[in-house]
């Protein structure tokens, strides 16, 4: 966005950026691993969660295994 000095300190927005205009489009977002990439047991992801996670307690990468 193009910003431009408009009063004694606050800015005021112009325009988009032409970079950002002419952008193409996005790539697909990300999706979590249906599987856990250490030790290959199924993900799990709570409802009351955003984390997508391995519930192996044995996985050499589970919290508090370190």
């Amino acid at each position: 966005m193009i910003v431009v000095r408009a009063g004694d300190v606050i800015p005021q927005v112009v325009s988009p950026a032409p970079h950002v205009v002419e952008q193409p489009e996005r790539p697909p977002p990300p999706h979590p691993p249906e599987r856990c990439p250490f030790c290959n047991t199924p993900t799990v992801k709570p409802a009351e969660s955003v984390f997508t996670m391995c519930p192996n307690r044995e996985c050499p990468h589970a919290p508090g295994s370190c």
